[in-house]
Order: structure tokens, then C-alpha cells, then sequence
């Protein structure tokens, strides 16, 4: 095998791989370039384009969605949560609705609004919301019964995007091709409430990189690489919507509090206020 690697950033043009032949596959861009390949691998996200051209099987819709926002300069613009951050992180729920917060190094702070929806209205309220305090009362309506501590993140948000959460079967599988293969979110998406999107997407990486170098070919590499991904994620999959169902059931906010308890540090620390 000749080693090496050339990261491609570009936009695929529709499913324009094609195969040059043994070993080789061209692919081409929307920007009418094209580029000639040992190995092609997908790593562009939950809307991979590539994917369609590894397996018909879909990502599908969870049952929940995301607003996504970031508030600028978050000390002046929502200092009452800054506070309550503490530079930290947090996450709040109930009502089948949650809210997660995170600060950034610059000084702002990104927010994730979930809610638990399989109709339109939601998502059409809030892409009609096109000003802070149409933001606002979209809050509001959808979050009946929490507090407006949290109104100002819609408030001061100076962007905000609609991300309804996909997931791949827990049991996906596809027959192995000789020279194309995908890793991370456009192999496996699912919902980020266990916390390892990132880490299977670098343990893809890793474990591939490490098959391609050790293998005779790199259909073998790809063949053992899949096979470990697929019964890794099997279970990674299944734990992961276990843990949405949690996020948004009725009692979630004490089925959260009882699963960081079982991690055995919890006793340490002091039950914050309620805000």
C-alpha cells in the first residue's frame, strides 16, 4: 500500500464518485473540481452527502430537536447566567424540555434548547420568530412553566438555528466496498446525550489509520475497520437512546440526578439552589 492522506474539505456534486479501475475512485466537487484517490473516506457529519454512496440506509428523526444559539459577550449580555455558569457548563430539564449551556474561550456562551416534538408547529413558530422578542415569546410557549432566568439567552442571541437530532439503526450494517468508507457523525449520528459523538469519531479515525497501515490492502483495512465500528457502535448506540428517552421523560430531571449519583462522586458535592 502507498501511505499517505489529503484532507478534502469541498462539497461532493450530488453522488459523483466514481470508480477508476482497480484501487483508485474519483470524486467530484461542486465547484467543478476533481480529485483521484487511493481510498475515499466520508467524515462530513449527520447530513453526509458521501454516505449515499456507501449505504441507502437513513439516518431518522429521534423525536427531538435543538435550538441552537450563542449569546455574545455574556458577562454584559446575560450576566445573571454567567453567574450561574461559573465558567462552567450546565444543563437544565423538565416538561419534556431541556436546556444546555456551555462558556466559550471569546467570552460568549453557547446554548442548546431542546424540545421533545414530532409535528412542524414547533419548528415553524420559531422559524417565523424573527426578532428578540418574537424569540422570546417562542420560549415561552414552548417552554410553559420555566423560569425567565432563561429569557435572556433569546433574547441576546445573535444567531439561532433549528437542529432536529437524527440517529443511525443501532443495528446498521452494509456490505464492505473495496475503497470507500465513512467515520464519525456521517457513519453513526445519534443524539449527543451520552457524550461520545467526538470520541467514536477519533476512535474511527484511530482505529482505521492503524488497519490501513497493518492490512495487505486497504479493502481488508476497510472490512475489519467496519466490522469493529459496527459492533462497537451497536452498543454505544442503544446506550445513547436510552439516555435521550431519559433526557426528555416526565421525571427526567430525577432520573439525571440518580445516574450521576451512581458514579460514586456526587456525595462531594453540595445540590446546587434552583434557579
Amino acid at each position: 500500500m502507498r501511505h499517505g492522506a489529503h484532507w478534502v474539505t469541498r462539497r461532493l456534486s450530488g453522488n459523483k464518485l466514481t470508480k477508476l479501475g482497480v484501487g483508485q475512485v474519483l470524486l467530484r466537487f461542486a465547484s467543478g473540481q476533481i480529485a483521484r484517490a487511493d481510498i475515499a473516506v466520508g467524515s462530513d457529519g449527520a447530513n453526509s452527502r458521501f454516505r449515499e454512496l456507501v449505504t441507502p440506509i437513513r439516518p431518522e428523526y429521534v423525536g427531538v430537536s435543538l435550538v441552537e444559539g450563542l449569546a455574545p459577550a455574556a458577562k454584559q449580555t446575560i450576566p445573571e447566567l454567567w453567574d450561574l455558569l461559573g465558567g462552567a457548563a450546565l444543563i437544565a430539564l423538565g416538561g419534556e424540555r431541556t436546556i444546555g449551556m456551555g462558556t466559550k474561550p471569546d467570552g460568549s456562551v453557547l446554548f442548546y434548547a431542546g424540545v421533545k416534538t414530532r409535528g412542524d408547529s414547533a419548528r415553524r413558530s420559531f422559524e417565523g420568530a424573527d426578532g428578540p422578542d418574537q424569540r422570546v415569546a417562542w420560549f415561552r410557549a414552548n417552554f410553559q412553566g420555566w423560569s425567565e432566568i432563561w429569557e435572556p439567552l433569546f433574547r441576546e442571541a445573535a444567531s439561532m438555528i433549528w437542529r432536529p437530532l437524527l440517529a443511525c439503526p443501532a443495528d446498521q450494517h452494509w456490505k464492505p466496498k473495496p475503497n470507500v468508507t465513512l467515520i464519525g457523525d456521517a457513519a453513526h449520528v445519534m443524539p449527543p446525550y451520552a457524550g461520545e459523538g467526538v470520541n467514536m469519531a477519533m476512535l474511527d479515525a484511530l482505529v482505521l489509520s492503524r488497519l490501513l497501515l497493518s492490512q495487505d490492502t486497504s479493502a481488508d483495512a476497510i472490512a475489519a475497520y467496519e466490522a469493529e465500528m459496527f459492533a462497537r457502535m451497536r452498543h454505544m448506540a442503544a446506550d445513547t437512546m436510552v439516555n435521550t428517552e431519559m433526557f426528555y421523560a416526565p421525571d427526567a430531571s430525577d432520573r439525571v440526578v440518580a445516574l450521576f449519583r451512581s458514579f460514586g462522586a456526587a456525595e462531594a458535592v453540595p445540590p446546587a439552589a434552583e434557579a
